[in-house]
């Protein structure tokens, strides 16, 4: 039996599954860390939709209920005497309380994987529930199964299935804690005000373009035109700013050299151009620092060209 590594990587789901189900058999109210739901999550989506009990949008609205729901469904039908956490009957609204990973012994309500802000109903009470360890909803948002249909694989994805991160939760696994106010960055040297210049950008062809923080600005799906004015590409088209009369921004007539230019946005982000003249836009551009040899994006550069000029 000669396995793919993609079928591989589904059994050791399916068996992760098993064992983290084997501990709620043991231990009913046992608080589950991230791997353990995350497992618990995965298999259930991938078998039902191999059997072909739910399609792709009723497996997006899954929450920790659900699943809670099947697996007790499963321990009813062996004949067990396991019975898992059920909601109570005063539980607090999802998303106001720091009920998940905790246990009824102590005063607060279980886990029930919804939040008011997602439009997610409230799971009714009543029905079973698992518990997890504090931190555990703040560490999971998106979650995203590759799982066979009757009908192909497709991607499902479950929205913040534990409801969405509280930022009052003591326990926040990876929190980010800012200082206040605004935090600069591309400032010119000893000023308070970033380096670079603002142009505008219109994209000339028939589909959205989105631009990385880094990337090289010469190096986009840039419009081109020969020297008879002949388009040769549509792209990304990019003019100078003037000043008006009063003093406001105005797109130029003249076209801006971008080499050695990048856009001024936070590190890891990126603009989308929408197609179309109207959709022209102002942008701030920054000059691109370091050894200025900007390899790649492109094929076919040699020295001179993969070579930018210091702005």
């Amino acid at each position: 039996m000669h396995l793919t590594p993609h079928e591989q990587e589904r059994l050791m789901i399916r068996a992760s599954a098993d064992l983290v189900e084997r501990r709620l058999v043991r231990k009913p109210d046992l608080k589950l860390n991230y791997p353990e739901v995350m497992a618990l999550f995965a298999a259930y989506v991938l078998e039902e939709a191999r059997h072909g009990e739910k399609t792709v949008a009723e497996l997006m609205d899954t929450n920790l209920s659900d699943v809670a729901q099947d697996l007790q469904d499963r321990l009813d039908k062996l004949g067990t005497n396991v019975t898992l956490p059920t909601i109570p009957s005063t539980s607090p609204s999802p998303g106001t309380s720091s009920s998940q990973g905790t246990s009824p012994q102590q005063g607060t309500s279980p886990a029930q994987g919804t939040s008011p802000a997602q439009g997610q109903p409230t799971p009714p009470q009543g029905r079973p529930t698992i518990y997890v360890m504090d931190g555990v909803q703040e560490m999971i948002g998106d979650v995203q199964i590759e799982a066979t249909f009757e009908d192909g694989t497709k991607l499902v994805t479950i929205p913040n299935p534990l409801g969405l991160p509280r930022d009052t939760a003591e326990v926040y696994p990876g929190k980010y804690e800012h200082p206040g106010g605004t935090i600069p960055y591309n400032l010119a040297g000893g000023t308070s005000f970033p380096k670079g210049k603002t142009l505008w950008v219109i994209n000339t062809a028939d589909r959205p373009i989105q631009v990385g923080s880094h990337y090289h600005l010469d190096d986009v799906n840039k419009h081109k035109v020969d020297a008879s004015g002949n388009v040769l590409r549509k792209g990304l088209d990019f003019y100078e700013n003037v000043k008006d009369g009063s003093g406001n921004d105005q797109q130029s007539s003249q076209r801006a050299d971008v080499r050695g230019y990048r856009l001024h946005i936070a590190a890891g982000t990126s603009e989308r151009f929408e197609p179309g003249a109207d959709a022209a836009r102002r942008v701030w551009v920054v000059p691109i620092e370091g050894d200025l040899d900007v390899w790649g994006l492109q094929a076919g550069k040699d020295a001179t060209e993969a070579r930018v000029p210091r702005r």
